[in-house]
């Protein structure tokens, strides 16, 4: 089943800069209402979607929004804490979209999503903020917790969105 939503510019965004291979398995964290997923689905033929949500209303309208693909096997929904959750794979992909928690502290988080990363995988924490000034000091504390919790920092990409600019850190392991 699919609703129709209005898509915000920076889900359609990281779904270019995700640019998920076929067979790869992604987890997204806070997937709120799977609009993301809808947009990353397509492209994963045989792989694997996992959306992790705080919200069992977010996972509800997840679930309806990719009924076919949860039908399928090919995307699972589920209410988690990020601090407490166990995947139940490692994932190319993992991809959080303004969750502030990477960022406003030292982000303990990150030592556990360690585990989650497939070898060569990518972790992608995007942010777009209501001003763009903000984005100078989420930068820093990202690249600062990044690399504190043993992350490679490989490239920082930037996009000039309505109605205030976003970034996307992207780090791997490796």
């Amino acid at each position: 089943m699919s609703a129709a939503v209005r898509i915000h510019e920076r889900l359609s965004w990281m779904r270019e800069v995700l640019d998920p291979r076929p067979a790869d398995a992604v987890l997204e964290l806070g997937c709120g209402n799977g609009v993301l997923a809808a947009l990353l689905l397509p492209a994963l033929p045989r792989g694997h979607y996992l959306g992790l949500d705080r919200s069992p209303s977010a996972i509800a309208a997840s679930v309806w929004r990719n009924s076919d693909a949860v039908a399928s096997g090919a995307a699972g929904f589920r209410v988690a804490d990020i601090a407490k959750a166990e995947p139940e794979r490692r994932y190319d992909r993992i991809v959080a979209v303004n969750l502030n928690l990477f960022w406003t502290g030292d982000a303990p988080e990150l030592t556990r999503m360690r585990e989650w990363l497939a070898p060569h995988g990518r972790l992608y924490l995007a942010y777009q903020p209501p001003g763009a000034d903000a984005l100078v000091r989420i930068e820093a504390a990202l690249r600062a917790n990044l690399t504190r919790q043993g992350y490679a920092l490989s490239e920082i990409r930037r996009a000039p969105l309505r109605p205030a600019p976003a970034l996307c850190a992207i780090a791997g392991l490796d």
